[in-house]
């Protein structure tokens, strides 16, 4: 059965959404060999973005749903059926993973197999959520893993990914990632959150030391690896500095809400000063004039 989170309209605008960020990636007037369609809301928005899409999902009521916006659908099991035999003789520009390979047995055989069915200059786009998120590394000190029925420990995930090991995974599969944006959501505040009062504030500072603490979701762009070392050393090049950029724009952010934090404090500190002055200064006034009513 379809998740009901994918069966959502698709806002392609929206800044902090997986789905947004993939069309984005994805692009315009492109052909687009789409995994996990399911009712097919992001098929939908592809193609209203000129796409060209083969869908695929191994839910055969759900992809009929969205067979209205596709050239064609394929219902497969990606762990089971030989898909790649199935679309033998076809090429597209763009594969699109949304949300997919973490429910798989062996992601690293079908990425490999996808490799093939992608042109020479053919990209791959993939979201994988990030089981390094804050809140599941409070919840494991918790003792904690609790599995839920959507989200980042989504009952019906078989494998689990950090940005690293999902960096590892494309290029063990012959890809090189060339863009990766984030979903942010911050500690505290996703479906598996702890309470902040049962969390230590030095526990919670060592967690947020780590800039992808708080990066909810991953949504990369890779390209095929065609062995030549300008465009890998160039591809290796823009993920270092993409990094880079990510981690100063946390550490200005975090430096931000301390000085937020601390002005606040000093803030209140000032108004309690201020008040307390008031009250003697009213005090000594109603003294002076208990003074001035008895010399009369």
């Amino acid at each position: 059965m379809t998740n009901p989170d994918y069966d959502r309209e698709v806002d392609p605008e929206a800044p902090n959404e997986s789905r947004a960020m993939s069309l984005r990636l994805v692009g315009s007037n492109k052909r687009v060999l789409e995994f996990g369609c399911a009712t097919g809301r992001v098929t939908a928005a592809l193609a209203n973005r000129g796409c060209r899409v083969t869908a695929l999902d191994i839910d055969a009521a759900a992809a009929e749903r969205a067979r209205p916006h596709a050239e064609d659908i394929v219902v497969v099991d990606l762990d089971e059926d030989d898909f790649e035999a199935k679309l033998a003789g076809q090429r597209w520009e763009v594969a699109l993973f949304g949300d997919v390979l973490e429910h798989l047995r062996d992601p690293l055989r079908v990425l490999r197999a996808t490799r093939h069915l992608l042109d020479a200059q053919g990209t791959i786009v993939v979201s994988a959520p990030n089981v390094a998120h804050a809140d599941v590394r409070l919840a494991l000190l918790g003792g904690e893993f609790p599995y839920s029925s959507s989200g980042l420990l989504d009952r019906t995930h078989l494998r689990f990914f950090t940005l690293r090991s999902l960096i590892q995974l494309l290029e063990d599969a012959g890809y090189l990632v060339v863009d990766v944006l984030r979903v942010v959501i911050p500690i505290f505040t996703s479906e598996i959150a702890r309470r902040r009062e049962e969390v230590p504030p030095a526990v919670v500072e060592n967690v947020l030391a780590d800039p992808e603490a708080e990066s909810y979701q991953y949504v990369v762009r890779a390209v095929v690896d065609s062995g030549d070392t300008t465009i890998r050393d160039l591809g290796e090049r823009c993920l270092r500095l993409e990094t880079a950029l990510h981690d100063e724009k946390v550490r200005y952010a975090r430096e931000v809400d301390r000085a937020r934090a601390r002005t606040n404090e000093l803030e209140a500190e000032l108004r309690a000063i201020k008040s307390g002055r008031l009250m003697r200064c009213s005090a000594l006034i109603r003294r002076v004039q208990r003074s001035i009513s008895k010399s009369t």
